[in-house]
């Protein structure tokens, strides 16, 4: 298992990380990601080495298999709210679209590596 910090080290080495004083022309040509993986980092939230990252694992509660957090529920409408992101209702999106972007990224990535080769 790989840490919420293993994830957030890689993108900071990249400069993926928004950091002080970047302008608007950097922060657009900087690659799209989510920062959330990055807040949970910076509140102290690991992974199952602090019991606590996108999910709780307390080894009382459900043999330490993860469990919801509400808190991260609050953290994930905060940062949409602040992006001014609208979420889609349950059930929009079907098989076939989901399948779509799973496979598609791994398309991506591939024709990348092979343009890298």
């Amino acid at each position: 298992l790989a840490g919420n910090d293993i994830g957030y080290n890689v993108r900071r080495e990249r400069g993926l990380v928004p950091h002080e004083g970047q302008t608007a022309a950097e922060a657009a040509r900087a690659p799209r990601y989510c920062a959330l993986g990055d807040l949970l980092v910076e509140a102290g939230r690991l992974g199952h080495k602090t019991a606590k990252g996108w999910y709780l694992y307390d080894p009382k509660v459900n043999g330490g298999r993860a469990t919801v957090d509400p808190r991260v529920d609050d953290m994930v409408r905060t940062h949409r709210a602040a992006k001014g992101l609208m979420p889609r209702p349950p059930g929009s999106i079907s098989e076939r679209e989901i399948r779509e972007r799973c496979l598609f990224g791994l398309v991506n990535e591939a024709f990348k590596a092979g343009a890298a080769a």
